[in-house]
Order: C-alpha cells, then structure tokens, then sequence
C-alpha cells in the first residue's frame, strides 16, 4: 500500500472514531433534537466516505473485508439526501456499522506497521 491510501485509511479510522465518541450513548430522539451533535456525525461520516473513495483500486484489493461501496455510499446518501438525513439512519451506522469497521481498518493499519 502507498502513502496516499496509507493516509486516507488513518482519515477513515479517526473519524469513524470521532462518530462513534461523538454519538456516546445517545439514543435517537435526542440526536434528532440535538442539532449540534447529528451535524458533527454526520460530518464524521461524510469525512468516512470521501476518504474511503480516494482509497486506491490496488489497495482496495489488498482489504476486501472492508464494504468500500457501502461507505461510499453513505457519504453520498448524507451529502446528496442532506433533506432526507434521517437520525435513525445515522445512529444504527454509527451503533452497528463503523466499530466492525473500525477494527478492520485497525487491523489494515496494524498489517502495514508489522
């Protein structure tokens, strides 16, 4: 792997982060009245994906447990459907979808050091 997709896998891995400490232990009726917090996760997200669409096709490859279209996807669904942005969608993201893919980013990270 290249330096270039090294460091968008490092963006991908500390923003997922930031989600998942930003959202904490909300529940969804109070990130939909908490304006503040939905815009900084959904934020981290969008960064998620963007990220996740520079990522080389090489180094694509060399990850295949990572769901490259589906993070991408999100990005676009938060970015393009921005009047549909729906809490419930952004918290089971957040809750179910990027610790999986936290540990398989650290886990691409960690192969690279070794």
């Amino acid at each position: 792997m290249n330096e270039f997709d090294r460091e968008w896998l490092k963006d991908m891995l500390e923003y997922a982060s930031k989600a998942v400490r930003v959202l904490g232990p909300a529940n969804v009726e109070s990130l939909a009245v908490d304006e503040t917090k939905l815009l900084a996760v959904s934020y981290a997200i969008q960064v998620v994906g963007e990220a996740a669409s520079r990522v080389s096709p090489e180094a694509r490859k060399e990850f295949p447990m990572v769901p490259w279209g589906d993070v991408v996807g999100m990005r676009h669904r938060l970015v393009h459907g921005y009047r549909a942005r729906s809490p419930q969608v952004i918290a089971e993201t957040v809750r179910a979808h990027l610790p999986p893919l936290i540990a398989m980013l650290e886990q691409a990270l960690g192969d690279e050091d070794s």
